[in-house]
């Protein structure tokens, strides 16, 4: 037997809203980035640039925010 995900798991209206709970606060959460975190942004992507060439491809990222760092990495 496989595993079967709860009824309310496979309800995609649910977790639909449930993500859109935060879609207001993103913008927010990249703005941060531009001003008082614009040190902490800088070494984040530092980090990220200076370790993915020596990861092996392809690359998958587990979102977990708006993806600010990982746009800036890859430019």
């Amino acid at each position: 037997m496989g595993y079967h995900l709860p009824e309310s798991d496979r309800d995609t209206s649910q977790n639909s809203h449930s993500a859109s709970l935060f879609d207001g606060l993103a913008r927010e959460y990249d703005a941060w980035f531009d001003g008082e975190g614009r040190l902490i942004f800088s070494i984040e992507v530092q980090a990220l640039r200076s370790l993915l060439p020596a990861l092996p491809k392809p690359w998958l990222e587990i979102g977990v925010a708006s993806g600010i760092d990982s746009v800036s990495a890859a430019n």
